[in-house]
């Protein structure tokens, strides 16, 4: 079963169209084959899987404002358990986003960039998992 990702071709790639949602690039959403996890014993030192697995996402947005309802939909679609969402671009109030790319279920962390504009990442993630926000201290570098 593929999972739906994210992924962009660059400033230069694809061609340049007219979008019906605001600011989102249909062309931008393509999905990739995942691994059976059979296949991926042998890279783990041939242990054989041991209980359920997790499926996951990664999504840079590029800005979740106007990407919220495509992020819920690459959840649910790709029957994630844990979604990854890299440059979110909201402030430390996070909004709206937040909430509409949730799917019943799922609860959102996010940590905006520390400085100036940008940046940002959120995890979506299967309360039955029972997530804790963890504080991590931050170092100079």
């Amino acid at each position: 079963v593929p999972i739906s990702v994210v992924s962009g071709r660059g400033r230069y790639g694809g061609t340049v169209r007219s979008y019906q949602h605001k600011g989102v690039r249909p062309r931008c959403v393509r999905a990739v084959a995942r691994s059976d996890l059979r296949d991926s014993s042998r890279i783990l030192g041939g242990l054989e899987p041991r209980g359920p697995s997790c499926r996951l996402v990664l999504c840079n947005a590029r800005s979740v404002v106007n990407k919220a309802p495509l992020i819920y939909d690459l959840i649910v679609d790709g029957a994630a358990d844990l979604a990854g969402i890299t440059e979110t671009w909201l402030g430390p109030e996070g909004g709206v986003p937040l909430t509409e790319m949730c799917p019943p279920g799922f609860i959102a962390f996010h940590q905006p960039r520390a400085q100036g504009r940008g940046g940002g990442v959120a995890v979506v993630i299967r309360e039955s998992l029972r997530p804790r926000e963890v504080t991590v201290p931050q170092t100079a570098g």
